[in-house]
């Protein structure tokens, strides 16, 4: 219990900072491609990831589905398409997709900007007992939920020019749910996050950083950090 009230000071205590730092409205004062040091961002899901004036490389102001959408590319190299928000159909969609489509390529480019935790994770399971590997490729994003998915291939390349990110996540959204509970909910939900992300060869560190990110924002990975976590197995041009 002490443990539990210390991260939930720390907790607010950043919370309280980010608000003297960047203000109610969560206008992060830095624009432009992300560095280490300067990582974090306003964060905006249904974008990919941001409105025109908070674009980073290239031009990212294209809109999101509202629920994730599987697609086959027609290029040189074929490769499922896995785009929008991972609502709580994504997992059966993503299933009946593929027996739509046995022939399709072992390989699932992912655009996201996150959606259900729960969701995130059994796609992540189906795509690594599929035996499919993941990439996010130049202008593509990956947030929030979504490098759950990325963890989920058996080989992960992230693109220089694309964006993966984390952040805090709600487990449960019922506001009237009783404290003791709600927290009970939150701990049990961080747990199966740890459990599956060392289950797929990522370091757990990595919800440290996603712990300490308030929901509004979301912290950038550089390429150090998703070599380092084993997020990314490979960075490309």
């Amino acid at each position: 219990m002490v443990l539990q009230v210390v991260v939930a000071a720390l907790l607010f205590t950043d919370d309280i900072a980010n608000v003297l730092i960047y203000g109610t409205d969560r206008q992060a004062p830095v624009t432009g491609p992300v560095s280490p040091g300067d990582q974090r961002r306003d964060y905006r899901p249904r974008y990919a990831p941001f409105d025109p004036d908070r674009r980073g490389p290239g031009n990212r102001t294209q809109t999101l589905p509202r629920r994730m959408e599987f697609s086959l590319a027609d290029e040189e190299n074929p490769v499922i398409i896995a785009s929008g928000q991972i609502d709580d159909g994504a997992a059966d969609r993503f299933v009946q997709f593929l027996a739509d489509h046995p022939e399709a390529p072992q390989l699932i480019a992912l655009n996201s900007g996150g959606g259900e935790v729960r969701v995130a994770l059994e796609l992540g399971r189906q795509i690594r007992d599929g035996g499919f590997a993941t990439t996010v490729k130049s202008q593509a994003s990956c947030l929030s939920s979504c490098p759950y998915l990325l963890a989920g291939g058996t080989d992960r390349t992230v693109s220089r020019e694309a964006w993966v990110g984390v952040h805090q996540h709600y487990f449960d959204e019922n506001a009237v749910m009783p404290l003791f509970i709600a927290v009970n909910g939150i701990q049990q939900g961080q747990a199966d996050t740890l459990v599956y992300l060392d289950a797929m060869g990522v370091d757990p560190m990595l919800t440290a950083i996603a712990m300490r990110t308030p929901p509004e924002d979301i912290y950038i990975l550089v390429e150090k950090e998703l070599l380092d976590f084993a997020l990314a197995t490979e960075v490309v041009d």
